[in-house]
């Protein structure tokens, strides 16, 4: 009797803590829990990983399609330096070295966009699975998991960046993780109690949020409005009594305690290393416009597709879908008015970068929509809630509905010139220019990135010659050598425009040949006999 009774409580608290992992809201049946908690169990394991695997799938074709760009020639660059100096050109630079650490076995001499791109993709799926696993958690509903999943799987900006060799999808997977643990904590003792057995503790979820913020903050420093906000939203649950009966500030302060140990290292590195110049390469950013505004929304939200460079959007293939997402959203919202710090708690993971980054912006430019990557998830977690709201005969059709909407647009962000295509002209340059020809390029930025895949292209020999040595371009030019002019955007900064730029070589006579590469390079070729 003794060894039964021992079986049944262990078994109990065995049961109490896959709960406490799992959806919160499952009501045990005192008869027939074991078959419902073990279908549950599965449940919550299989459609995020499924999820996970499609989105995986998303991010893998095409992967090397698009051409590196600036930004991502630097992750190249940097993650191909030895250890300490990578570290160093990376603080110096108003950046942590943990994504490029974690990038560098991927590259080197012989690189490929697919394999630089890789660690992405794969954090994208982690991403996915992540936000499936709050919806299952928060809901309990199969529908929520589903379409949570699905949305953040098949976001064209969610792919994009998935398909970026920089360090925002590292971000967004650990910010995710945090975000994950947190509700777990808050949320901790629902499961326990429908056992009649509250004084069990769940460490999963701490250690979840504990290990994800510390990854956030030492990968981008933009994520540290998050862990704010979130120890606000903390101190106000234990204020109005929404935190678990057995919570208490003590452990709360000692995980933000090692947060904060793992995090100020890095911190003061990034400090030592800029503080001559803490404004450095800050200027790049777009001026805030309505416009700016509607386009960074649209896109992370209204799941449109977006040139990376302009920001501008290409025309909405489904129209009216953002519309009837944000519909949704709202929807959920609603349907989590009784559980008040779960609907705290997301909504502001959704609304903290955007209203961070407009009060920013008005009085240094930051609102674009790579910052917003870690707002989409939460968001997509309410829309999956919307849905599983409404009546059960509704919940297949609109989830398929909403699942070949974000296809559609998806396929669009496939078939679009997203980065401009330097790896076209640097082919078109290596094929028809030689060592002994001048190159010049618009910007300094351009000429890294075309020499990279000059370097690639074998045509280390050819050169490109930045704009401030026209004495040089002059005399090579009156000795008989070819000249290239190439303007094109590297980035999202302003460039000066095609025309202005093209206008400044009238004097070498009229170009030989004009060419244009996708929507961003033109380049042409000056030549001995096109002398006037």
């Amino acid at each position: 009797m003794t060894q039964l009774k021992t079986s049944h409580t262990s078994t109990r608290l065995v049961t109490t803590r896959v709960l406490q992992r799992f959806p919160e809201n499952f009501e045990v049946s005192s008869v027939a829990w074991r078959l419902p908690l073990r279908r549950r169990v599965h449940l919550a394991l299989a459609i995020p990983l499924a999820l996970a695997a499609i989105a995986l799938a998303a991010r893998l074709f095409g992967l090397g399609d698009k051409p590196l760009w600036y930004d991502e020639i630097l992750t190249l660059k940097r993650a191909s330096l030895p250890f300490w100096e990578l570290i160093a050109d990376a603080f110096h630079n108003k950046h942590y070295p943990t994504y490029f650490l974690a990038v560098s076995p991927f590259v080197g001499a012989d690189w490929s966009a697919w394999m630089v791109r890789l660690p992405s993709a794969v954090l994208g799926a982690v991403c996915v699975y992540l936000v499936a696993s709050i919806a299952y958690r928060v809901s309990g509903r199969v529908s929520a998991a589903c379409v949570a999943g699905v949305l953040m799987a098949l976001s064209p900006l969610e792919v994009q960046f998935g398909q970026e060799a920089r360090s925002y999808t590292l971000t967004s997977a650990a910010i995710l993780l945090s975000l994950w643990g947190f509700i777990g904590i808050i949320s901790a003792d629902r499961a326990a109690r429908s056992l009649g057995d509250g004084n069990q503790p769940a460490v999963l979820p701490w250690v979840a949020y504990v290990l994800g913020m510390s990854l956030a903050l030492n990968t981008l420093s933009v994520s540290a409005p998050w862990f704010v906000a979130v120890n606000l939203v903390a101190a106000w649950l234990w204020w109005v009594g929404l935190t678990p009966r057995n919570w208490s500030i003590c452990p709360w302060a000692a995980a933000n305690l090692a947060v904060m140990l793992s995090w100020l290292p890095g911190l003061l590195a990034l400090a030592n290393s800029n503080y001559e110049a803490p404004l450095r390469g800050l200027d790049w950013t777009p001026d805030l416009t309505w416009e700016l505004v509607h386009n960074v929304f649209a896109a992370a939200f209204g799941l449109r597709v977006s040139d990376l460079m302009t920001l501008n959007l290409m025309p909405a293939i489904v129209p009216g879908l953002g519309i009837l997402v944000a519909a949704l959203a709202l929807l959920g919202v609603w349907s989590l008015r009784t559980r008040l710090g779960i609907l705290i708690t997301l909504s502001t993971a959704i609304a903290t970068m955007p209203l961070i980054l407009l009060l920013v912006s008005l009085a240094h430019p930051m609102f674009i929509s790579r910052y917003l990557l870690w707002s989409t998830g939460p968001y997509f977690v309410l829309v999956g809630i919307g849905v599983a709201a409404l009546p059960r005969k509704m919940q297949p059709l609109l989830a398929g509905c909403l699942a070949v909407s974000a296809a559609l647009s998806l396929a669009a962000y496939y078939a679009s010139e997203t980065k401009p295509r330097w790896d076209l002209a640097a082919t078109y340059l290596a094929e028809h220019g030689s060592p002994s020809d001048v190159m010049i390029t618009d910007t300094g930025l351009a000429r890294i990135v075309l020499a990279a895949y000059l370097d690639r292209a074998g045509a280390a020999a050819v050169k490109a010659t930045e704009f401030h040595d026209m004495p040089i371009v002059k005399d090579r030019f009156n000795n008989g050598r070819t000249l290239w002019v190439i303007h094109g955007r590297t980035g999202q900064g302003t460039v000066e425009q095609v025309e202005e730029f093209l206008n400044r070589w009238t004097s070498f006579g009229t170009p030989n040949t004009e060419v244009v590469f996708g929507k961003h390079i033109v380049i042409r070729r000056y030549g001995p006999d096109a002398n006037p």
